[in-house]
């Protein structure tokens, strides 16, 4: 590690003798033989072209794996692992989430101290993921005293291992790696490595040319405490970008965070040019900071405040469209004459960017069910789904019961909360105009006035107030039910 802030780079120079010699005269683990291990070799011998490209990519990497190696005193044939892993690419990801050359998933990088956040992702980190992998290939060894069996828990986890183990051990079988019972994908794959090893040691073999890899360091490590722009030290380092991140490749977003104490990989012959023009640049090192949001957040809306371009900020963020920021999120923006300071460091472990769908707030009111109402009838009434109104009231099926209460989610403002405040469920109307009917009696236009302010009114409460004021005047009978219904509501119908 060396600080271009304040120190000069020493030009490192090793041994010109080639590393496949080193990593042969390294091999430590015992022979792996059988049909898999041949069909394997095979296959890899008959594409000259991927094994071309995997050895290209591996020339930026072997020499730091190799040095690790030797000086825990581990077999060099793990520094072919990461051609079976990831073809010695630090940008892949599996389907499972693994990412980076020796393929951690999330929680296990996590296990392995390998920070994951929105501005680094350290499992493609080629020395953080390195030194996570060894550490966990040599716990496994301790494990298991084996090799091939360290491997295949390194692909299949330990805890399968150990069981698959048990099981031969009850039943009386061996249990070295071949005698286990395990997926495809683990019985192929010490094969694989094993198959690598057989090209690297005898490539004349199998015809294969390997190219010459000079066993000196191929990239030393600086630092700065500055923000800067990943194009921007690709460009002071004279260097294309698509190499600059191939070696790179765990910065997140495009600028690298002074307070983060950054390891920069850079070859050797390009460290020393990237600090004189660092320190003899003169113009701003870096486009973007960032800012925390401390409610949730409108992409557009906050683009609109800052000024800035509102897809600039969801390409960026990697910010789908529909989505909206959660309170708390940090997140990228271009420097402005208001936000032009690196990012702090209280930033730099704990920022997290989380969205959600960009969808008006739900707003949860209560209904009754109507005489004849149903899921289906209920949810049409309030622009909600049938599933919805099930899923909200753990409800199996689609009938309900004269006056059951149903929880609803509608939006604020809406049609459907208006009605919601108004109480106006399904068979109301017909159920008032009914009972109107049967006394006999119209209301009064004026009263008919007060009863609407009323409102709302509940089909039951009218319907048993009929019952009990039958022989009262229609209009003190019309009077009572709307008290009623009106004390109902503001109990049960608005939160």
């Amino acid at each position: 590690m060396v600080n271009v802030d304040q120190v000069s780079v020493d030009w490192l120079r090793g041994p010109s003798s080639d590393i496949w010699d080193r990593i042969r005269k390294g091999f430590g683990m015992p022979d792996l033989e059988g049909t898999l291990v041949d069909d394997r070799t095979q296959w890899y011998a008959a594409k000259p072209d991927y094994m071309e490209r995997m050895v290209g990519r591996s020339s930026r990497y072997l020499y730091h794996i190799v040095e690790e190696l030797e000086r825990r005193k581990m077999p060099t044939e793990l520094a072919l692992l990461p051609f079976v892993e990831s073809a010695f690419n630090p940008q892949a990801e599996s389907t499972a989430k693994a990412a980076g050359m020796w393929q951690f998933i999330p929680s296990t990088g996590k296990s392995y101290n390998l920070k994951q956040n929105m501005f680094r992702d350290e499992r493609r980190d080629v020395l953080a993921s390195t030194d996570a992998a060894l550490d966990y290939l040599s716990r496994l060894y301790d494990m298991f005293g084996d090799w091939h069996l360290a491997l295949a828990a390194y692909n299949w986890g330990e805890g399968a291992v150990s069981r698959a183990i048990a099981r031969n051990q009850a039943r009386g079988l061996p249990t070295d790696y071949a005698s286990l019972t395990m997926p495809n994908e683990t019985r192929y794959y010490v094969p694989k490595l094993q198959a690598v090893k057989n090209i690297i040691a005898n490539p004349a073999a199998y015809g294969v040319k390997l190219p010459e890899i000079p066993d000196h360091p191929y990239f030393v490590t600086v630092t700065t405490s500055r923000d800067i722009d990943v194009a921007l030290a690709a460009k002071l380092a004279n260097m294309p970008l698509d190499e600059f991140k191939a070696l790179n490749p765990s910065f997140n977003r495009p600028v690298i965070l002074g307070a983060a104490n950054p390891q920069i990989l850079l070859p050797f012959d390009n460290a020393e040019r990237f600090q004189y023009n660092l320190n003899t640049y003169r113009g701003g090192l870096s486009s973007w900071t960032a800012l925390t949001v401390d409610s949730r957040e409108r992409v557009e809306a906050l683009a609109a405040r800052l000024n800035v371009d509102a897809d600039t900020l969801r390409e960026i963020n990697r910010i789908p469209k529909g989505m909206r920021l959660k309170a708390g999120s940090t997140v990228m923006i271009p420097r402005t004459g208001h936000h032009d300071q690196d990012i702090s460091a209280s930033l730099v472990d704990t920022a997290m960017l989380a969205v959600e769908p960009d969808v008006p707030d739900a707003r949860r009111v209560v209904v009754k069910a109507g005489r004849k109402d149903t899921v289906a009838s209920v949810a049409r009434r309030y622009g909600v789904s049938a599933r919805q109104v099930q899923s909200w009231n753990k409800l199996s099926g689609s009938k309900l019961v004269a006056g059951q209460s149903l929880v609803l989610m509608v939006r604020p403002n809406s049609p459907a909360a208006a009605r919601a405040e108004r109480g106006d469920d399904g068979d109301d109307t017909p159920a008032r105009a009914a009972t109107g009917k049967a006394r006999g009696k119209a209301q009064p236009a004026a009263k008919s006035a007060r009863s609407e302010k009323a409102e709302p009114r509940k089909r039951m409460v009218v319907e048993a107030s009929s019952r009990k004021s039958a022989a009262k005047p229609a209009g003190k009978a019309t009077a009572t039910p709307a008290k009623s219904a009106s004390s109902k509501t503001s109990k049960g119908h608005t939160r």
